[in-house]
């Protein structure tokens, strides 16, 4: 696999894998779902995390784009990986966008079936610096803000871009890099403000680059590619409150109305009788006792749920200048 100014390998991506299996092979009816393929399922690719494939949902093909959402985990590095699932008639070209980023390349032979993995930015020719998803970056200065078109459409995206090519030959020609891997900041004004994550980089890792350039001839011109595969990532929480994941419940069992609380001390005798203490306040004294006697021992509280059928009994005395409310059996 080979990038399109060449390289076969960018340092980014590594070939070869252990081979993914066909497109819905495996899958039950309880097995999250964590590829996205192309309606015809030639080509397929996963975000991996912890070299796991996270799930994705929602699959929606429209023209020549397939899109999904995965959920974002802030601190955390991934991976992308890509496979053609079958031969084809053409060569081609991958490209990774990161936030409408480019963020790596491969050039695909029309006989190569292998997975590949977009592992990080390439800076040198020894190293890498990995992707990974951070929390947004916001400010209220328009002067940093991005300004960059393509980054505020795309903002949280990661997309592959493929691209029917043709292979002509190995280049000999020098490559030049640049360490400007960096997360975008965002206006808080702006509509994607709203979003938790973007994509970011983490520091630069040894991963020595490998195989040779090619030289191409182009079939799909430059952005407009054949078809594009899209990752949306959010949240757990936004994908929540967009109705795209169920909310993940916690079950927790219903407190007992009947029993009321107990210390470790209180012996079996303390079983036997329920006190409740109310203290009012000294100009309410007589006014509290007189509606307790009116009522036949019941005073006024709040509406609360109706536990039993039998009447409240209780008896009302002072004790240390408090009222004392015995509920009794």
């Amino acid at each position: 696999m080979k990038s399109r100014d060449g390289w076969s390998a960018l340092g980014d991506a590594t070939s070869p894998m252990a081979s993914l299996p066909p497109a819905g092979a495996g899958l039950g009816p309880d097995e999250p779902l964590t590829k996205l393929s192309d309606p015809l399922k030639v080509w397929s690719a996963s975000v991996l995390i912890d070299d796991k494939p996270v799930e994705v949902y929602k699959v929606v093909h429209e023209g020549k784009q397939s899109t999904c959402y995965i959920e974002a985990v802030e601190g955390k590095e991934f991976k992308v990986e890509i496979k053609k699932g079958t031969f084809t008639a053409t060569d081609y070209a991958a490209y990774l966008q990161l936030d409408g980023t480019e963020a790596g390349a491969f050039s695909i032979e029309r006989s190569n079936t292998r997975p590949a993995a977009f592992t990080g930015k390439r800076v040198s020719a020894t190293s890498i610096r990995p992707y990974s998803f951070a929390k947004i970056a916001l400010t209220d200065d328009a002067d940093i803000a991005t300004k960059d078109e393509a980054v505020i459409k795309n903002l949280g995206t990661i997309s592959i871009e493929i691209y029917r090519t043709s292979i002509l030959g190995i280049s000999a020609g020098n490559r030049e890099y640049k360490d400007n891997a960096k997360q975008h900041v965002v206006d808080e004004r702006s509509k994607k403000a709203k979003m938790s994550h973007s994509t970011s980089y983490g520091e630069a890792k040894y991963q020595p680059e490998s195989g040779a350039r090619d030289r191409i001839a182009w079939i799909d011109p430059w952005k407009s590619p054949c078809h594009t595969l899209a990752f949306r990532y959010r949240s757990r929480t936004l994908l929540e409150l967009e109705d795209i994941v169920k909310p993940i419940v916690h079950a927790t069992p219903p407190p007992n109305l009947l029993e009321p609380a107990s210390s470790p001390a209180a012996g079996p005798s303390s079983r036997k009788r329920k006190t409740d203490v109310i203290t009012i306040s000294d100009d309410e004294d007589d006014d509290a006792v007189e509606r307790g006697k009116q009522n036949k021992g019941g005073v006024k509280t709040e509406k609360k749920p109706k536990v039993r059928d039998e009447p409240l009994r209780m008896a009302v005395k002072k004790e240390n200048g408090q009222t004392v409310i015995d509920l009794l059996d």
